[in-house]
């Protein structure tokens, strides 16, 4: 029973963890409000997310992170704006059509790419094209896998929406939690990636 209430022990490291996910949500949503931060707020949400294990996760931390990635954040929010505009009037146009369908597969997958970008940002010291090359070519993978990240991301948007009573929950949670699973996922498919590449390497 002690070593569950120790420094060490599990309900302590639970406790910790629901911690980080709430000071990157709501740190997230705040710095999104004007929304073309956005996606340097996310960039920085992962990059907390990603060194947790080395360095704190708080406001000064996050602050650090978002400065360092508002240039290339504020040019990919851009961008994803702009595909996402394009991709939502394919899929109008192409409501009650053979190509409704395929449109949609084609809007869920451009998704998974805008989302890794914000990642490999984080992540890497890429340019903008070195970041969308390295992006599309870890999507096109392991999209199998990508498409858990968005599912939860979907649905945590669309909690406030069909169940504002959970709206205060959602604050606190909402985002992060999508956000981390998404790194965890990424930090696999990244791992697999690179020993395939070692692999071809050495022979």
């Amino acid at each position: 029973m002690k070593r569950i209430f120790d420094i060490e022990g599990s309900l302590n490291s639970f406790l910790t963890v629901i911690y980080q996910i709430m000071v990157v949500n709501v740190l997230t949503i705040i710095f999104s409000l004007p929304i073309i931060t956005m996606g340097s707020a996310i960039s920085a949400g992962y990059q907390l997310y990603s060194e947790q294990d080395t360095r704190p996760i708080n406001l000064k931390r996050f602050v650090e992170c978002f400065k360092a990635s508002l240039k290339i954040g504020l040019v990919l929010t851009m961008i994803h704006l702009i595909i996402g505009f394009i991709m939502i009037q394919l899929v109008f146009l192409t409501v009650g059509t053979p190509f409704q369908f395929l449109s949609l597969l084609i809007l869920s997958f451009v998704a998974l790419v805008c989302m890794n970008t914000l990642l490999v940002t984080a992540r890497f010291k890429l340019n903008l094209l070195e970041c969308l090359k390295f992006s599309l070519v870890l999507t096109m993978r392991y999209t199998g896998f990508f498409c858990l990240s968005l599912a939860a991301l979907v649905v945590s948007y669309l909690v406030p929406i069909f169940l504002p009573k959970l709206m205060f929950l959602w604050f606190f949670l909402g985002i992060g939690l999508p956000m981390l699973l998404h790194v965890k996922i990424f930090d696999y498919c990244l791992s697999r990636f690179q020993h395939i590449i070692k692999e071809g390497a050495t022979n």
